[in-house]
C-alpha cells in the first residue's frame, strides 16, 4: 500500500508485508499516476500498488478509496459515539466519587469529564478553521491550568456531558459532508507543527476513548 498526503510525493509504506512484494517501479509508477492534473476521482490519495499488474495509467492501480472512506467514517463514529460512553461511564457517581483522581497526582473523574468538553471544542474550531483558511495557526492551551479553575474542578458534570452531546451531534455533521480532498487540509500547531484534518480526526477519535477507559478502569478498581 501507498499513502500520498495532499501533492506532497512523499511515500509512507504501512504494510511491510505487501511492501516487500513491490518494485521501485511501481513506486515511482504510482507516483505519477497520483500526481498527474487530471486525477480527478483519487479518494484519500490512496491507491493499492503491487508487481505482476497487466493494466497501464489509471487501470493499474486498484483504488483503495472505499477502503480509505470506511476508515474515515469509522474513526467519525468513534467521535460520534463518544458522549453516550461518557454519560455511562459517570453514571450514578457522587460527589465524593466523582472528586477521586484516577491515579496518584493525575485528574479527578470530574475534571476528566470537563477536560473532554474543554479539549473536544478546541479541536473542533481548529477543524473549522482549517476547513476555511489556508494553513491556519493553531493555538495550544494549558489543559493542566484549565483543569485547576473553578468550572473544571467544581462544577457538576452534567454540563460538560450535554456539551458533547451538542458538540459531538454538529462535528460528526460537519465531517460526514466532508469531500475526501478536504482530509489533506491542514494547519500549522504551535506545538506540534504541521498537521492534516485527518490528523485531527485520529487523535480525536482515540482521545475520548482513552480518557472513558481511564474512568471505568477506576470504577473497576473501586467497585463502584
Amino acid at each position: 500500500f501507498a499513502e500520498f498526503h495532499g501533492e506532497d510525493p512523499r511515500l509512507i509504506l504501512n504494510y511491510p508485508d505487501e511492501v516487500n512484494s513491490l518494485t521501485l517501479q511501481d513506486l515511482q509508477d504510482a507516483a505519477k499516476q497520483y500526481l498527474r492534473p487530471d486525477t480527478s476521482s483519487r479518494s484519500r490519495c490512496i491507491r493499492r500498488i503491487g508487481p505482476g499488474s497487466k493494466a497501464s495509467g489509471a487501470d493499474s492501480f486498484q483504488g483503495l478509496g472505499e477502503m480509505a472512506m470506511a476508515d474515515t467514517k469509522g474513526r467519525i463514529e468513534k467521535i460520534r459515539a463518544l458522549p453516550a460512553l461518557v454519560a455511562e461511564a459517570v453514571k450514578g457517581l457522587k460527589d465524593d466519587q466523582l472528586d477521586t483522581p484516577y491515579r496518584e497526582g493525575g485528574w479527578t473523574v470530574r475534571q476528566v469529564v470537563h477536560h473532554l468538553a474543554d479539549s473536544h471544542m478546541n479541536a473542533f474550531v481548529r477543524m473549522k478553521l482549517m476547513l476555511t483558511e489556508d494553513r491556519p495557526n493553531l493555538k495550544p492551551y494549558n489543559q493542566e491550568d484549565w483543569a485547576k479553575l473553578v468550572d473544571s474542578a467544581k462544577l457538576p458534570v452534567e454540563s460538560s456531558v450535554l456539551i458533547l452531546k451538542g458538540l459531538h451531534e454538529r462535528w460528526t455533521r460537519l465531517m460526514d459532508g466532508l469531500p475526501p480532498e478536504a482530509w489533506k487540509r491542514t494547519g500549522n500547531h504551535l506545538e506540534h507543527g504541521l498537521m492534516t484534518l485527518d490528523d485531527v480526526l485520529t487523535t480525536y477519535s482515540e482521545h475520548g476513548e482513552k480518557h472513558v477507559a481511564t474512568i471505568m478502569k477506576l470504577r473497576k478498581e473501586k467497585g463502584w
